[in-house]
């Protein structure tokens, strides 16, 4: 049905919490940016302290690793909102309007049931992980399973409000990444 069609106030509580999520959105890219550039810096001093000053700190490697995994499940609760995932769009481009909105439904509720298993697991993992530590630094391994879980959780999110506006036949949300320009924002 046409966004038209709709009750008003439906669309309005959708832009509202779209608005929401875009702050979020840019919050999650501020911290993923935030990793990777301190990640970065890191490894270039530990690789001049090991080769130049014949040091090394274990903790950077650490550090290293664990923020990869960071990067990793925060980015791809980015990626999700975006629309920016790995995916063969060859063929959904070739269908019409309603067999796209028909996948597009598809694939968030497969995405939604998806996390709900992930976040069905996470008590069991977060319990498991929560024993261990990091050697270095010294941080419980459940700090690892978090990601996990905000990961688990923003990305269902993001999708039930995809399916909320293609069923209500609205717009996506706005792209966060990119400008009018098509210059990265962060």
């Amino acid at each position: 049905m046409p966004q038209e069609g709709r009750p008003r106030g439906v669309r309005r509580a959708v832009e509202a919490v779209s608005s929401w999520l875009n702050v979020v959105q840019r919050v999650l890219v501020a911290a993923v940016t935030a990793l990777v550039a301190s990640s970065a810096l890191l490894l270039i001093w530990q690789v001049a302290d090991r080769y130049v000053f014949a040091g090394g700190q274990n903790w950077i490697d650490e550090y290293a690793r664990l923020s990869l995994i960071w990067m990793t499940f925060l980015g791809a609760a980015v990626l999700i909102r975006e629309r920016k995932h790995l995916a063969v769009e060859y063929f959904v481009e070739k269908m019409g309007d309603r067999a796209q909105r028909a996948m597009s439904v598809a694939t968030d509720i497969a995405l939604i049931a998806l996390m709900g298993v992930l976040l069905s697991t996470w008590v069991p993992v977060w319990e498991a992980s929560s024993v261990l530590k990091s050697p270095s630094l010294g941080i419980p391994r459940s700090v690892l399973a978090l990601a996990g879980l905000i990961s688990y959780a923003l990305t269902a999110v993001y999708c039930l409000e995809s399916l909320a506006r293609t069923l209500l036949g609205m717009e996506p949300p706005p792209k966060v990444l990119k400008d009018d320009d098509g210059a990265l924002v962060v």
